[in-house]
């Protein structure tokens, strides 16, 4: 009795079925999310790609994030273009994809041997689609749920912006910005304590952002220490990082010639008066710091060049 041989199906093509279940969602506006992970591409410091729907001009765009080590890069590509972006992407520069939609979710999966994989299963719970629009507050460095900001008096208890504290809020956030782009042309790393000293601190509000964005949006262990003359804003400040638990940030009574600690990656006195400013950028100089952010009183611009990367400016 012979045996009639079956012809062996076909591999089933998951990368088609992946894109076709993200056209599908695009087409049903229940898009919410694609991340593309474990990067296998030739830039060094990219570590995912983070893609989510916006409208730009009225038109319904893809916005492409890459995640690098210390910054983000944001581009915006038409719907039928960033699919196709997409499908060059995998598996030649990310083996892992991982597509959220309101009624679906999906993972696609390659091997060392790009062998892949595809897992799909419904949401646990109900999802709501995010907002496409696309505008500048979405660009904002920190935001305004952080929970000191409610203790310092910028938000209310609804994490609702306080108006008086509009043009504060907008300081803090000039701030950051320009400290992520100092802190990306630096030759710093995340991988080991940043270390940070901010002199004349006062209330603490730049102090606490800066400690915030560290561990909070680099995921970076942040050291930072405010240093302020006056004892009150010293203990204000200690009691609100206690009751905040901010590990890593500590407030101390002195000024740059009493308070300078040997080693520091970043630098920080804008509110240096006088002769402070000189004591402020050689303590910056002399604890081999990377970043130094500097404004004296007079609001003067001051660049400097010298062996590691600076920042003088005047920031507020």
């Amino acid at each position: 009795m012979s045996v009639t041989a079956q012809p062996a199906r076909p591999a089933p093509d998951h990368h088609a079925q992946f894109i076709e279940l993200l056209s599908a969602s695009l087409a049903q506006n229940a898009f919410i999310k694609l991340v593309l992970a474990k990067y296998v591409g030739e830039e060094a410091e990219l570590q995912r790609l983070i893609i989510k729907p916006v409208v730009v001009k009225e038109q319904p765009c893809l916005s492409f994030v890459y995640r690098y080590k210390t910054r983000d890069i944001t581009k915006n590509f038409p719907l039928a273009d960033g699919v196709a972006a997409i499908a060059e992407l995998l598996p030649t520069s990310f083996k892992n994809a991982h597509l959220l939609a309101l009624t679906d979710e999906a993972q696609l999966e390659y091997s060392k041997k790009n062998k892949s994989s595809l897992f799909k299963s419904k949401p646990q719970q109900l999802r709501e689609a995010p907002s496409a629009e696309h505008n500048r507050e979405k660009n904002r460095f920190l935001d305004l749920s952080r929970p000191f900001l409610a203790d310092l008096g910028v938000t209310d208890a609804k994490q609702a912006l306080i108006p008086s504290m509009s043009r504060k809020w907008k300081q803090i956030n000039k701030f950051i910005e320009v400290f992520s782009h100092a802190l990306t042309s630096s030759p710093l790393q995340l991988d080991r304590p940043v270390r940070v000293a901010d002199f004349g601190s006062g209330k603490g509000y730049l102090t606490f952002a800066i400690h915030d964005y560290l561990r909070n949006t680099l995921k970076a262990e942040g050291e930072v220490t405010g240093v302020e003359l006056r004892e009150d804003m010293v203990t204000l400040c200690n009691s609100a990082a206690a009751r905040l638990e901010h590990p890593g940030l500590v407030f101390k009574c002195g000024d740059v010639r009493s308070v300078a600690p040997s080693e520091l990656d970043v630098m920080i006195a804008l509110h240096a008066c006088d002769i402070a400013t000189d004591y402020a950028i050689h303590t910056g100089i002399r604890s081999g710091a990377s970043i130094i952010m500097c404004s004296p009183c007079c609001h003067k611009q001051i660049r400097l060049q010298i062996q590691s990367p600076v920042l003088l400016k005047p920031m507020l």
